[in-house]
């Protein structure tokens, strides 16, 4: 595609496209290929399908038209920010009109929510456009893309709109009327016809890369780790075959016993099968002691090396496998044809991380074992209701970017700060998570209070750990002053209760 399409065109596909999606209900906002979105439009409740708008704000892409029905793409692994924060303002509401200023490239979606407007902006210029979500109090509720600088956009803040005429020479389309697809959808839609025409292709293409991009990256990562895997059970079963050797130096030190006098470092034995063995000694300590750390020593390594071949020889086969599918991989790549199933599966989260995180809009929870709560930031927080539930939100649910907060000193839940792409949060979003993280523990009602904070990442569990039990490599510390007050704020602020 050869650059967005221009203000001139994106006003007559404003024109275009407002008849045909006035007056519709907003049924569902999906992403779709190459980074754009799609709101899907129906009379009411109930009803298929009327029209579909493509809102795309990428470089070299930059357009909003009406589409034509078409199959369904292969879905993501993940749904995006920008879909999921978007969706509670946008989805239910009725679109009023599509509309842009004369030489502009914003184009305003008005929607109507029991009769208050809310707005997607779609400011489709300069080398990073930009969708926005902005609520009737002109709040900015998502976006594609956080901006610093004279006119910062940011979830929680003001809409400030662009100075007008923004992007007069962002690069457009050179063909200011592609030719038009033969159908019905091209007979009543032209223009937006040919822009799509033009557009989805590489839509498709840039997809296609971000989803190599992503393998590509998965693979790396796999066949790094499963060569130091490999490297690792080798050492291990060479341990084991050391074992034996340790053991032999302690029969041969318990057959010598009068020969060893403390404050030696070594000592020249007779072996049983003829020649002789030199075995080294640590000076500290008596011939009892030499040849008790023989021993110890041959157990460390007889444990280290049990079943290392076993689990060399599969972590052997999982890095050839891994080859193989890099091979299939690159061959696909470079000749166009799909990439294999194997390899995309790399890239998608298991299925039990997937339905923990997904969201329900009825009950406002993740799932019956964890709380959940949205901060008026757009921001998420997460706690566990009991240990099993605080095992597994830290060590399934949690991203290793998240923030992971507990008190300090006492038992309490687990709570997680979901972090957003492009975003920090603020100092209020995380001394509400901290608050929380008292209010949820045997430090509830105290007036002071300590909670660490860390990246996820930095949270492990130690095999054999009571269940809740974590070790902390590295954290921050928060004095929480009046935690209750905050926390019952952010309780009573959730739809319906969590």
């Amino acid at each position: 595609m050869n650059g967005s399409a221009s203000a001139d065109q994106l006003a007559r596909l404003a024109a275009e496209a407002s008849p045909a999606a006035a007056g519709l209900e907003v049924r569902a906002l999906v992403d779709a290929p190459g980074g754009g979105f799609l709101l899907l439009l129906a009379p009411s409740e109930g009803d298929p399908i009327a029209a579909r708008v493509a809102l795309v704000a990428e470089s070299g892409r930059a357009r909003v038209h009406l589409v034509p029905s078409r199959p369904a793409p292969k879905p993501r692994p993940a749904v995006s920010g920008f879909t999921r924060d978007a969706r509670p303002w946008v989805e239910g509401t009725r679109l009023l009109e599509l509309s842009v200023a004369p030489g502009d490239r914003t184009v305003i979606v008005r929607l109507d929510s029991d009769g208050a407007e809310r707005r997607i902006v779609a400011e489709l210029f300069g080398a990073t456009p930009n969708l926005l979500i902005v609520d009737e109090e002109g709040v900015v509720r998502s976006l594609t893309r956080r901006r610093k600088g004279r006119r910062p956009q940011g979830v929680g803040a003001p809409y400030l709109p662009p100075p007008p005429s923004s992007g007069a020479t962002t690069p457009a389309i050179e063909s200011l009327d592609p030719p038009v697809p033969d159908g019905p959808f091209g007979d009543a839609h032209p223009l937006s016809a040919a822009i799509d025409a033009i557009g989805h292709s590489a839509d498709l293409t840039a997809e296609r890369d971000l989803e190599a991009t992503r393998i590509e990256g998965a693979l790396r990562k796999l066949r790094k780790k499963a060569d130091a895997l490999c490297d690792n059970l080798a050492r291990q079963l060479a341990a084991g075959e050391e074992a034996e050797v340790w053991r032999h130096r302690g029969d041969l030190l318990s057959a010598a016993y009068g020969r060893i006098k403390r404050g030696m470092t070594e000592v020249t034995l007779d072996d049983f099968e003829g020649g002789t063995e030199t075995v080294p000694l640590d000076p500290k300590l008596d011939t009892r002691g030499n040849v008790e750390a023989c021993y110890k020593r041959a157990r460390k390594l007889a444990r280290a090396g049990e079943g290392a071949g076993d689990r060399l020889e599969a972590a052997r086969a999982r890095a050839k496998e891994l080859s193989v599918i890099a091979n299939a991989f690159e061959e696909a790549r470079s000749s166009g044809a799909p990439f294999p199933d194997a390899a995309r599966a790399l890239v998608v989260p298991p299925k039990s991380i997937e339905k923990a995180v997904a969201r329900t809009k009825k009950s406002g929870t993740v799932d019956s074992g964890l709380r959940r709560f949205l901060l008026s930031s757009g921001y998420e927080i997460l706690v566990g209701k009991s240990n099993k539930d605080n095992d597994r939100l830290t060590l399934r649910v949690a991203n290793g970017n998240d923030l992971w907060m507990h008190v300090h000193g006492d038992a309490g839940s687990h709570v997680v700060l979901r972090q957003r792409a492009g975003r920090t949060p603020s100092l209020d979003d995380l001394l509400d998570a901290a608050s929380l993280a008292v209010h949820f523990s045997k430090r509830r009602g105290a007036e002071h209070a300590d909670v660490i904070y860390t990246p996820r990442k930095w949270v492990r569990k130690r095999k054999g750990m009571a269940a809740g039990a974590v070790t902390v490599d590295r954290h921050e510390t928060l004095h929480v002053t009046g935690a209750g007050p905050r926390a019952r704020s952010v309780i009573e602020g959730q739809p319906g209760g969590s």
